[in-house]
């Protein structure tokens, strides 16, 4: 028999981008399914407009908590073996929880599947593909997952995730606020640190990037990327698997870190994440990535903006027809990429 999937989709103020979710949810050739909504104390009509959803949708509402209590109140809920995340921005091909769901079931000890993610605008224009472990298609043992997630303080893309609901009920998101952005990369540790995983390999997750991504705030981002990985360390197991490549997640944050500061134009800490980087040792692997973020200092905005979007066409050419076919595949499921929600339904 087919194991019944629960698709948690937690929300705020999200109101049109999670029908569109729901909706790519309800389109999976994968059944059974049943989705449950968590509204994180929304107040834009996100329960009015999914009222013209048929299919099994449970909507459930809670006071504002954040997202990890919203994804830990979804899977408390939810009554299926596995348990897949959707961000309420975010969209699945059509064979997304297919291909997970068959990897699972072929790799028994693995605790969660993880796919490829692609950046994609609220129009439907494709960015660039999202970073992800490096992880060949098939199981990775915990050792190997551990390593691929702490080369460059890379999660397995959240939208992308199946996981074990047994696995879950042991290792919950951790609800500490300060963690919103980076909550999913310190509970991936603990449980990679624990058991196996399988990729898919596959391009089967859309995020969305606008204006209203939370993770573009680099003062919160750089709390929440430290804070995880101090609460990782403090786990005895996450903490053991972790102790070798200490140096290296501490490097990635800082590179990020200097990434995110050059994006927003504050030079000056961008500068001196840099500076932090170079005084590390054992960085020789990531000098290209060092001079890449410092030449995107010394040149002006426009051009280092204008070199950043030559660089994700370039990746868009080579995916177009791939794309193409996903995206004609979304809207025949009712998702509507001319409908951009506007400044009033985003409050």
């Amino acid at each position: 028999m087919r194991p019944l999937v629960s698709v948690v989709i937690p929300t705020y103020n999200r109101g049109p981008y999670c029908l569109a979710a729901v909706r790519s949810a309800l389109g999976q050739n994968y059944k059974p399914i049943e989705i449950v909504v968590v509204d994180d104390g929304s107040i834009d009509g996100t329960s009015s407009l999914l009222r013209s959803v048929e299919g099994p949708v449970r909507y459930i509402r809670q006071e504002n908590a954040e997202r990890a209590a919203a994804r830990n109140r979804g899977v408390l809920e939810a009554k299926g073996e596995l348990v897949a995340f959707l961000d309420s921005d975010d969209l699945w091909s059509r064979d997304h929880l297919s291909n997970s769901v068959a990897m699972l079931v072929a790799h028994p000890r693995a605790a969660l599947s993880f796919a490829r993610a692609a950046y994609i605008t609220d129009k439907g224009h494709l960015l660039g593909e999202a970073p992800s472990p490096r992880l060949p298609p098939g199981l990775a043992e915990s050792h190997e997952a551990v390593r691929a997630i702490s080369k460059n303080f890379v999660p397995f893309p959240l939208s992308s995730v199946v996981a074990r609901r047994e696995v879950l009920l042991k290792c919950r998101f951790n609800e500490d606020r300060s963690l919103s952005r980076s909550e999913d990369w310190e509970l991936w540790a603990r449980i990679a640190s624990r058991y196996p995983v399988v990729a898919t390999g596959k391009l089967s997750v859309f995020i969305r990037i606008h204006r209203h991504n939370t993770s573009r705030d680099a003062d919160l981002a750089a709390k929440a990327m430290k804070r995880a990985l101090e609460l990782a360390f403090e786990d005895p197991i996450a903490g053991a698997a972790l102790a070798s490549y200490r140096e290296d997640l501490e490097s990635a944050i800082e590179r990020e870190l200097a990434r995110l500061y050059a994006m927003c134009g504050r030079k000056a800490e961008a500068r001196a994440e840099l500076e932090s980087l170079s005084r590390r040792k054992g960085i020789h692997g990531q000098r290209q990535e060092v001079w890449r973020l410092r030449a995107m200092l010394w040149l002006p905005m426009p051009l280092s903006t204008a070199l950043r979007a030559t660089k994700r066409a370039l990746w868009g050419a080579r995916s177009f027809v791939v794309w193409r076919r996903k995206r004609l595949e979304l809207q025949a499921m009712g998702v509507d990429f001319t409908r951009v929600a506007n400044r009033d339904e985003m409050q």
